[in-house]
């Protein structure tokens, strides 16, 4: 009787154990996974990789700043950056050189102002 006790002890610590780590986990790459986002454009050039990045924004489209046919200018561009690297103030082309940084070839345009 002691013995079963015993087992059904361990086997219920293995279990909160197991389910700790798989909880904590899953926030991890929760966390991950939301690092992606929009960011604001300076178009410099006519050259894309040479536009030089603003802060993180949301979806361009729904507010209406921008939108997805091909205009005048650039405005906005989805980045992943899971590793949440501080892209302001770089040109695409340096972020792309940042560890786990994916330029994605999602694009925003406005007309010229």
């Amino acid at each position: 009787m002691k013995t079963l006790k015993f087992n059904a002890k361990a086997a219920v610590a293995v279990a909160i154990a197991m389910a700790s780590f798989i909880g904590l986990n899953s926030f991890k790459n929760a966390e991950k996974k939301t690092s992606s986002s929009w960011y604001q454009i300076t178009t410099n050039a006519s050259n894309p990789s040479d536009d030089v990045l603003g802060s993180a924004i949301t979806d361009p489209t729904l507010s209406g700043q921008c939108n997805t046919t091909p205009d005048d200018m650039r405005c906005a561009r989805f980045i992943e950056n899971p590793d949440n690297h501080d892209l302001s103030g770089l040109t695409v082309d340096e972020a792309s050189q940042l560890s786990n940084v994916q330029i994605t070839s999602d694009l925003t345009y406005k007309p010229e102002q």
